[in-house]
């Protein structure tokens, strides 16, 4: 019943409400995750987890991937649209789209996806999202150098039909726009061991930035329109043996403001066409000629299969996923003489298999499989830098094959040690071509990587309620090749110019990875099981990280500007380091708090071919400007916290009444902003939910950054049209204010 799954609300499961009321004492309830391939509690998984199940998502209205970010805090995932996905952990990451190897790859019922912007859009009918932090390589099929996120969405039951419908209708603080989210799921016992669960959300909405130039074809930005849908078969023959055939489907259409302005709007004023408009970032307007947009198309189907035996269990698992996104995406604001902009067309297909045995048995727990992938990526871009068109049509064929390998030894009976190792061989086919304005420079070559990385863990049972543990782990990313190198180097030859010559063929190739992470933790319960803590202290030091280069400040390579921006090099030394800290305490049957933390400082060590960034370094000779020792590797904050206050109240006529009050907030900037640190604070977003359930209806009211809080803290100038006009500050968009009403039915 519903009532049943609201009380969820005031406590962690259904079954914690019911075991406090006979005991006369609300307790915690155990957290079960399957984060090393076997279902355990988390307090005994010797690996930095948070985990946000579907009571989470539900009671702070969650509807996309990327909302969840607030509830796994040193977690930074990009805005935008699916083909700009991407993801940062413990200050790590490309900030934006990169077509580099995952560092932190996303399952999705134990499937990889091919591209990280397959799962950052609607999620629909999810029982729980793990992020696991740190190198989590010897676990799984796909490398996951620096973390993995485990999605694991309802699997059909042969009990019943049951399901459940939410309706939302939200709105737009700043536009006054709707949004309608309309989801659901339906559970359909065909006979007593076929079963079969249907999925599907249908969510539209026109954005909150209104846009304000008159040649605009459209009133706002920043809405989209999402249909996903989802089909899971199971079919038991044997009390040993279940196939499950999952079949996903997913139409996006996405379209949002590329910048922010505050000051005067470039393009406007002094000798330029439009009179001058003065803007602020709290009006959040758009002022392009056109919106941004994207389309993205998902299909994939996995056939997965598991068999029970008395010696090994084995897990074989088939998938084939197709992804397809267009980008436009218009950088300047107004019509111009000189437009920005960037067209983007991007095809990913991947076919993987995953063979695994695994057991748990009295001295020794253990998982070991083979994972083969091939996959083909296509990009077409047509790039605008200053009216210059630069296309390119760029082709990677990846064939891999891994071996890995986890086991866990019960040394003795309050010791377990863990030794893992994988081995992973790649094979790269490069195919190219580019145009940077008249010159080409094309690309046909194969890099071949491989690496041997393993893992160490001791975890102590130091009480019945209390885990300690040390891993040590070494884990690899794979190499490339950029793509726009040749290009670049041909520009550099044609105009006799040596600074791009030689960059360019200096960044053609960028190494391999290494890195090796050390962590310990602290997991358990106290106060009779009341209070629930889990805490862990994290080094990891990374070789030959592979990161952007900056956007020049040397006049040599000016006339290419923010093209480098798209080039990744390899930084010789970086580290990141930090704690995180969750704590969950249940003050009594009608009160709980959450808290969840962490705390992360990402440096670079060594990094010799750093381009002499503009805006920071003004070089009067040389090109490159080797970063200082302990300097920041990025601007985002370094403390991240978000806590929840949680009440529930049974009402003597059989309502229950249910609250959230939800803050997150986050330090100052790492890296001061180039031109004012007048938005350089730290950041308070506060979300706040209550409603009422009966039986199986329930209503929530709830509001989203209720503090209309602005997500920007390292402003840039954006030059004006007229060189006499003071430059305006830009920002990346962020969203306002929005509150809603979701009504929901249980059956």
């Amino acid at each position: 019943m519903i009532g049943v799954r609201i009380a969820v609300f005031g406590l962690t499961l259904a079954s914690s409400y019911t075991a406090a009321q006979s005991a006369g004492r609300a307790v915690l309830e155990e957290v079960l995750v399957t984060a090393q391939r076997k279902t355990q509690s988390i307090q005994n998984v010797p690996i930095s987890i948070s985990v946000v199940s579907a009571d989470d998502m539900l009671r702070n209205s969650i509807f996309d991937f990327r909302d969840t970010a607030e509830l796994t805090p040193g977690v930074s995932l990009s805005q935008g649209s699916a083909a700009l996905a991407s993801i940062n952990v413990r200050g790590v990451g490309p900030g934006f789209f990169a077509p580099t190897a995952q560092a932190v790859p996303i399952f999705v019922d134990e499937i990889p996806v091919v591209h990280p912007g397959a799962a950052f859009s609607t999620m629909v009918d999810v029982e729980r999202v793990e992020l696991l932090r740190g190198p989590q390589g010897t676990l799984y099929g796909k490398n996951a150098p620096s973390g993995a996120y485990n999605i694991t969405t309802v699997a059909p039951s042969f009990d019943k039909v049951k399901g459940f419908v939410n309706t939302t209708y939200a709105q737009w603080d700043t536009s006054g726009e709707p949004t309608v989210d309309v989801r659901g799921a339906v559970n359909l016992p065909i006979t007593e061991n076929f079963a079969a669960r249907l999925a599907g959300v249908y969510a539209d909405s026109n954005g909150g930035s209104e846009m304000e130039s008159p040649f605009a074809s459209d009133d706002t930005s920043g809405g989209k329109d999402h249909q996903s849908a989802r089909l899971r078969l199971l079919y038991e023959p044997t009390e040993t043996s279940r196939f499950h055939i999952i079949s996903n489907y997913q139409d996006l259409e996405d379209n949002y403001a590329w910048r922010l302005y505050d000051g005067l709007v470039p393009s406007t004023g002094g000798t330029n066409p439009v009179d001058a408009i003065y803007t602020e970032f709290s009006d959040r307007a758009d002022f392009s000629g056109e919106r941004s947009e994207s389309t993205t198309k998902v299909k994939d189907i996995a056939l997965k299969y598991l068999w029970d035996g008395e010696l090994t269990n084995i897990d074989f698992i088939l998938a084939y996923q197709d992804f397809e996104t267009t980008l436009f995406q218009n950088q300047t604001p107004y019509p111009t003489t000189d437009p920005g902009r960037v067209d983007l067309a991007l095809t990913a297909k991947q076919t993987s298999m995953e063979l695994r045995a695994s057991d748990n048995r009295e001295s020794l727990d253990y998982v070991a499989g083979i994972y083969l992938s091939d996959s083909k990526g296509d990009a077409d871009t047509d790039i605008d830098i200053d009216g210059a068109q630069i296309p390119s049509a760029v082709s990677q064929k990846t064939s891999g094959a891994a071996i890995f390998g986890n086991f866990t030894f019960h040394i003795a009976e309050k010791w377990d040690l863990g030794v893992g190792a994988r081995y992973e061989d790649n094979s790269q086919d490069y195919k190219s071509f580019v145009d940077i304005v008249g010159f080409d420079g094309n690309i046909d070559q194969t890099l071949d990587f491989n690496h041997l990385s393993w893992s160490l863990k001791l975890s102590h049972f130091v009480a019945e309620n209390a885990t300690a543990y040390l891993a040590i782990d070494n884990a690899y990313r794979q190499g490339g090749l950029n793509a726009y190198s040749p290009g670049m180097a041909a520009v550099g030859e044609v105009l006799n110019n040596e600074a791009i010559a030689e960059t360019a063929e200096a960044f053609l190739l960028y190494d391999e990875e290494v890195s090796t992470a050390y962590e310990i933790g602290m997991k358990g319960s106290l106060w009779e099981n009341t209070l629930g803590y889990s805490v862990s202290i994290f080094y990891q030091q990374f070789d030959d990280h592979i990161i952007r280069q900056n956007d020049p400040s040397s006049p040599e390579l000016e006339i290419l500007g923010g093209l480098y921006t798209l080039v990744f090099v390899n930084a010789e030394e970086v580290t990141t380091q930090g704690i995180e800290l969750d704590l969950t305490y249940v003050i009594s049957e009608r009160w709980s708090v959450e808290f969840r933390s962490a705390y992360f400082d990402a440096t670079v060590g060594e990094w010799q071919d750093r381009l002499c960034e503009a805006g920071f370094d003004a070089p009067d000779d040389g090109i490159y400007c080797p970063a200082e020792s302990g300097s920041e590797l990025s601007e985002l904050p370094k403390w991240n916290t978000n806590t929840q206050l949680i009440y529930f109240r049974p009402l003597d006529t059989g309502w229950i009444l249910y609250s959230t009050l939800s803050w997150t907030w986050r330090s100052k900037a790492a890296i001061d902003s180039i031109v004012t640190n007048r938005y350089n604070d730290p950041q308070s977003f506060v979300n706040f939910n209550v409603g009422m359930a009966k039986d199986e209806f329930f209503v929530t009211v709830w509001g989203k950054n209720l503090t209309d809080q602005q997500n920007i803290q390292t402003p840039f100038n954006t030059e004006n049209g007229d060189p006499s006009l003071p430059p305006a500050l830009t920002a990346s968009p962020n969203e306002g204010m929005e509150y809603g009403v979701t009504l929901g039915y249980y059956f």
